[in-house]
Order: C-alpha cells, then structure tokens, then sequence
C-alpha cells in the first residue's frame, strides 16, 4: 500500500494527526506527518513565506520515501494537497481532503478570503507572515479540479457546514471523488472522530 503524506491546517501542527496515524498504523499503512514553518517544531521561515516555499517543502517530504504517495491535507493543508498533485501527478496515487476548499475563481471572493485570512491569522498562535501561506492569487486549483484523475476522499465535519459547500464542490468536480460527513465532528474531523476518520482512508487505499 502507498504511504500516505500528511499537512496539516494553517495554526495547527502534525500532531493533529497522531490519531489518525496511530489508527492508521494498526492497520499496516504508514503515515508521515510534517510542520509548516512557523508551526509546531518548525522554525519560523524566512519572509515572504508564499505558497510555492510550502509547496517545495512537502516535495522534500514525500522525496524522503517510497513514491507515489496518498497526500491527506486538513483545510489549507488539503489546499496545498491539490496544488501538488497538479503540479505532480505523477507522484501521487490518491487524496484525502478533510475540511478543504477549492479556492476560488472570482478576484472578490478571492480579496474576500484572503481579509478573513487577515484576522483569523491574529487570533492564531503563528508569527506575523506566516499566514501568506495561504493567501490566495488565482484560481489554479478550482479550474484544475476536473484534471485530477487518483482516488479522492473528501471529509467534512457535519457540523462544519461553512465548509460543505466546497467540499461538495471538490467532490463534483473530481471525477470519481465522493463528499463524507462525519458524524458530531466539526471542522477537526480526524480529531473528533479520529476512528471514523481512519477507517474510511483505509478503505480508500485499500478497498474491500
């Protein structure tokens, strides 16, 4: 089975998948997790710290194992997960999207976002700049969703239902891809039920 490559959400660290992994673990897939800079065990990055810089750190990760590899991305990190596997099909075999957006195709929804961004970023316990990694400036991602050709997963909180629309999104514009809510779980879903979480990955990378 293909190891699967984990990012977590902006404000977050890897251990917010320990769950997941350790469930994940029992049933023989392995799991790498890693840190955006500025969070969890990484250093603060150097400025500007733009998307591109993040893209080309998640490549260091899954070159330090057996390709191709599942990508599994929480919010931005699952934002991140699909500009990779646009840029490089070649090294992925399947996505897991928990609680994750396309991105947007519109220049105001786009301003609209990155001004959430803006103050959502005060209320986190990250440095100053290191919320540009996930400002937004196009629309590559929501136009290249119908391109996506691996096995996609896409997970939702029932409860977070300010994001149920993009995940319906993503799972309407990736061929083959299906939308899961999980039940009493908000926008952590492999926090809250990290059990739920795992077994549907499971049957994603290994199906009955």
């Amino acid at each position: 089975m293909p190891r699967i490559v984990a990012s977590h959400g902006l404000g977050d660290s890897a251990a917010t998948w320990n769950a997941v992994a350790r469930y994940l673990g029992a049933e023989g897939v392995d799991v790498d997790t890693w840190d955006l800079s500025g969070h969890g065990a990484a250093a603060a990055p150097d400025l500007p710290y733009g998307v591109d810089v993040a893209l080309g750190q998640l490549r260091g990760v899954i070159a330090a194992g057996p390709v191709p590899v599942v990508l599994m991305g929480h919010s931005f990190g699952g934002y991140l997960s699909l500009r990779y596997v646009l840029a490089h099909p070649d090294q992925v075999a399947g996505l897991v999207l928990v609680a994750t957006g396309p991105g947007f195709r519109s220049d105001e929804k786009r301003a609209a976002w990155n001004r959430y961004l803006d103050k959502a970023a005060a209320r986190m316990d990250i440095a100053p700049g290191v919320e540009e990694v996930a400002r937004q400036y196009d629309s590559a991602v929501i136009d290249g969703l119908s391109s996506i050709t691996v096995p996609t997963l896409v997970i939702s909180g029932d409860r977070d239902t300010r994001f149920h629309a993009g995940g319906d999104h993503l799972a309407a514009r990736i061929p083959g891809a299906r939308h899961d809510l999980i039940r009493d779980a908000g926008h952590h879903p492999h926090v809250d039920a990290p059990a739920e979480v795992g077994r549907r990955v499971a049957v994603l990378i290994d199906p009955p």
